[in-house]
């Protein structure tokens, strides 16, 4: 019952809920003003947007651009620190050739096995967190790749029962269209995106997460035959989350995000292995509430480090 409590605590405070819960039941106001950047990091990581914005692998997507006319098997270990959040993904996936519409098309399936380990306070847990699987849709024209992609995030992380919850608790389905155009040693892409987060019960509430829009736009320089940088900006809208119990409906704020996210990627052909870092940094940050009040404290998001290696086969 205690961990009920103390998981129920850091979910209303994250919200910021002022009627159907009201935060200053579980703290003072001046504590929840000190705790809440850092609670609302750890309940909103993991959603299904985090992951559809990731360019294809170099083994399916050559640095000019060319598909792969080959099946491709790959399995990936990767790390994904920020403040108090550390997870460490382990993708497996493959890739097949397609011939729908005459030009090079390939579909890469993708399961997303991940752990992570959450620490709030004095506060610690760790276990498995929410699995995904991605479908990627690639077709290539003269200089145009494009890539569609479906991302389905299941709430296979505990949250009633940790300490410190381990997922959103919710099933979410993302889309993402995106577009790259080639040139010699360098590419421009964009991309379009919405995510339906859905909803869960928590003690008797339901829970109905906002819906999130992306934009994105960068490109890519190829510095050799082995190496590529690139960065990317990423424009996020996501909606208020709504609570609802007997005795009626409230709303907490969600949030617009603008993040620059430079990459680096090499290629290690002597053991048929690719490294890729990336890092995203916070540009502009806001409150979004239409039918509740914003948070008193600024959002003040974390970098994000992310690194990883990947072995085809």
């Amino acid at each position: 019952m205690k961990k009920h409590i103390i998981t129920a605590a850091l979910i209303i405070l994250s919200a910021g809920v002022s009627q159907a819960f009201d935060p200053h039941y579980y703290h003072s106001g001046e504590y929840v003003e000190s705790i809440g950047n850092g609670l609302n990091e750890i309940t909103t990581t993991g959603t299904a947007t985090e992951q559809i914005e990731s360019s294809p692998s170099p083994s399916i997507v050559s640095m000019d651009g060319k598909i792969s006319e080959v099946p491709v098997k790959a399995i990936t270990v990767e790390a994904m620190i920020s403040d108090d959040i550390q997870t460490y993904n382990i993708p497996i996936s493959y890739g097949f050739p397609l011939s729908l519409t005459g030009n090079k098309e390939l579909l890469n399936l993708k399961l997303n096995l991940p752990f992570t380990k959450r620490e709030f306070e004095d506060l610690e847990d760790s276990g498995l967190g929410d699995i995904s699987f991605t479908a990627n849709y690639l077709i290539r024209f003269t200089q145009l790749l494009m890539d569609s992609k479906l991302v389905i995030k299941a709430p296979t992380g505990e949250v009633e029962d940790a300490d410190v919850p381990l997922g959103t608790g919710s099933t979410d389905v993302a889309l993402y269209f995106n577009g790259t155009w080639y040139f010699e040693k360098y590419a421009l892409k964009a991309g379009i995106g919405y995510a339906y987060n859905g909803n869960y019960d928590l003690m008797g509430t339901d829970i109905y997460h906002g819906d999130e829009y992306l934009l994105s736009a960068g490109g890519d320089y190829n510095i050799n035959e082995t190496m590529k940088a690139g960065a990317l900006l990423s424009y996020s809208n996501r909606a208020e989350d709504e609570f609802k119990n007997p005795g009626g409906s409230s709303y907490a704020p969600g949030i617009i995000t603008l993040d620059l996210t430079p990459s680096f990627t090499y290629l290690w052909k002597t053991y048929n292995a690719e490294f890729n870092a990336s890092v995203s940094i916070p540009v502009y940050d806001s409150w979004n509430s239409d039918k509740g009040n914003d948070y008193s404290y600024d959002p003040d998001r974390s970098v994000k480090f992310n690194i990883g290696v990947s072995k085809p086969f």
